[in-house]
C-alpha cells in the first residue's frame, strides 16, 4: 500500500503467515468498493496497516499501536482501508447507506467509509481516559456498523481536553431519572461539566427526503438550502436535571451534516430551557468549533478545557452562504 509521507513498511499484516482467507475477503471487498465508487478508490490494503501508520505520525511506538489495535470488534479490525482520492485520506469501509423511507432509494456518502485516524484517535482516547470496564463496552458498541460513527464521534470532546481534567464515560446521578450523560469532565479549578454528544447523520434522510421522488425519476435537483436547527438538540437538554452555571456547567456537543443559518442556530439554542442547557458546541473532528452559550455562562473555560478554536465552519451565515 503507499503510506502516508515518513511511514515505514515494517508492519505485518493479517495475512503474513499465509492467511489467504483473509486476503481472499480484502479482494473481495476491494472489487465491490471500487465497483460502488470507481475512480475515488485509490490504493485498498489492511486496515490495520493505514491504523499503525497514523499511530506512528502521533508518535506511538509500533507495540502499543498493534495493543491497541487488537481491543477492536473483529468485525472492524476487519474491515477494507481505502485511499480516498477525492479527499486524501485514508477510509475504511464499515457503515450502512442511509434509506429513505416509503422509497428504493439509499444515499452512499462518508458515513459508511470512516476516516482510519478518526478511529485511532477515538480509540486511543478512549483507552487513556476510561477505565477497563468502560472501554470494553465502548468496543462493544463500535461492532455496530448503522451506529458505528456515531460511536466514534462520542469520543470528540477528548481530542484537546485541558491536561488534568479528568473524564467520567456514560456519567450518573446527573441525568433525569435513570438517565446517564455522556461524559462529566472535572477541569482544575472549575465547575464540573456535564457534555452529551450527538452525531447527526438521520438530519440528511429528514432534509433531502422530501427530495427523492424528483431523484428517482431522473429529474434535476436544485441546490437545498440550510437545514433547520431542531433536530439538532433532540435527546440532549431533556436529559439533564435543572442545575445554575455557577454549579455546572451542561451542554451538547453537536456533529451535523447539514448546515443552519448562525440567526435560526442562536435563536433556537436561546428558546430552549436557560436551566437545563448552558451551552452547545456544534463541530465536526478538528479543533474548531462553534460555540453557543447563555450569559453568565463563562466560555473562556469551555474554550480552554476543550482546547476549542472557535469558527463558524460548522453553520452558514444569514444569506445562506
Amino acid at each position: 500500500m503507499g503510506r502516508p509521507e515518513g511511514a515505514s513498511n515494517q508492519y505485518p499484516s493479517p495475512a503474513a503467515d499465509g492467511n489467504t482467507a483473509a486476503e481472499a475477503g480484502i479482494a473481495l471487498a476491494t472489487m465491490s468498493i471500487k465497483h460502488l465508487l470507481g475512480p475515488l478508490v485509490g490504493e485498498t490494503s489492511h486496515l490495520v496497516d493505514v491504523f499503525l501508520d497514523v499511530a506512528e505520525r502521533y508518535g506511538q511506538e509500533c507495540e502499543e499501536a498493534t495493543e491497541l489495535f487488537k481491543l477492536l470488534p473483529q468485525e472492524v479490525k476487519s474491515a477494507l482501508a481505502f485511499f480516498d482520492t477525492l479527499t486524501s485520506r485514508w477510509r475504511y469501509d464499515f457503515g450502512e447507506p442511509l434509506e429513505f423511507q416509503g422509497s428504493n432509494q439509499v444515499l452512499l456518502g462518508t458515513h459508511q467509509w470512516p476516516e482510519v485516524e478518526h478511529l485511532y484517535r477515538a480509540l486511543r482516547s478512549m483507552a487513556q481516559s476510561v477505565p477497563a470496564t468502560a472501554l470494553i463496552k465502548y468496543l462493544g458498541r463500535l461492532a455496530a456498523r448503522s451506529k458505528h460513527q456515531e460511536v466514534l464521534f462520542e469520543t470528540r470532546p477528548l481530542f484537546y481536553l485541558a491536561e488534568g481534567t479528568a473524564a467520567e464515560f456514560e456519567a450518573v446521578g446527573c441525568g433525569k431519572g435513570n438517565r446517564t450523560i455522556d461524559w462529566r469532565f472535572s477541569p482544575k479549578g472549575s465547575v464540573d461539566v456535564l457534555v452529551e454528544v450527538k452525531y447527526r447523520i438521520g438530519d440528511v434522510v429528514q432534509h433531502f427526503g422530501p427530495m427523492v421522488p424528483d431523484l428517482g425519476a431522473g429529474k434535476n435537483i436544485v441546490r437545498s438550502g440550510p437545514g433547520t436547527p431542531e433536530p439538532l438538540f433532540l435527546s440532549t437538554y431533556d436529559k439533564f436535571l435543572a442545575a445554575s452555571p455557577s454549579v455546572r456547567l451542561q451542554g451538547a456537543w453537536i456533529q451535523s451534516n447539514i448546515k443552519v443559518e448562525r440567526a435560526e442556530l442562536i435563536a433556537y439554542f436561546l428558546s430552549l430551557p436557560s436551566d437545563l442547557l448552558h451551552f452547545a458546541i456544534v463541530s465536526n473532528w478538528g479543533e474548531t468549533g462553534f460555540l453557543l452559550s447563555r450569559g453568565g455562562v463563562d466560555r473562556e473555560s469551555i474554550v480552554r478545557t476543550f482546547g476549542l478554536v472557535e469558527a463558524d465552519n460548522a453553520i452558514v451565515d444569514g444569506n445562506g452562504s
